[in-house]
């Protein structure tokens, strides 16, 4: 197996068809967060104390990224509130503003969230960089952009 399948392997053990989000409508960062953290807290994979924590994080320490004229943010928090591992992603309707993870005074339009959710620092870091590997190809966020169906999505990451 070469390092792109193990690194898929991996994110596809944590993402489903019901924590992808296509086409979502929300009116500011905080809305599309307090909207991704409370599903996940829904399907019992993180405790009520991570929706809020997620937001403050954001604050402190922002996950905009922006990838040519994509932006792409990784909000997360600490694994403390999280009950089963899982991972978020969102395809926005209409991009949102974050704050650039390199320079916190930038602001970035964002197009796609991956929300982590993970119980392992170890395993955090793990999926952080098998995300940036992911997204460091264009071609691969175009098409989970323009994706119509969560199956599309679920085929390009695991490609």
């Amino acid at each position: 197996m070469n390092r792109k399948e193990n690194r898929m392997d991996t994110l596809n053990n944590y993402i489903n068809k019901d924590l992808l989000f296509l086409d979502l409508e929300v009116n500011s960062q905080e809305d599309l967060l307090r909207y991704m953290a409370k599903e996940l807290n829904r399907r019992e994979n993180v405790n009520e104390e991570f929706i809020k924590k997620v937001i403050e994080r954001e604050k402190e320490f922002p996950t905009g990224l922006q990838i040519e004229e994509i932006g792409v943010a990784i909000p997360h928090s600490d694994i403390e509130y999280v009950n089963e591992p899982a991972v978020a992603l969102a395809v926005l309707k209409n991009p949102i503003n974050f704050y650039s993870m390199e320079d916190g005074k930038k602001i970035i339009p964002i197009n796609v969230v991956f929300m982590l959710a993970v119980d392992d620092g170890n395993k955090q870091l793990k999926l952080l960089q098998e995300i940036m590997g992911l997204i460091q190809s264009k071609e691969t966020l175009k098409n989970i952009i323009e994706a119509d169906t969560k199956e599309e999505i679920l085929e390009l990451i695991a490609s």
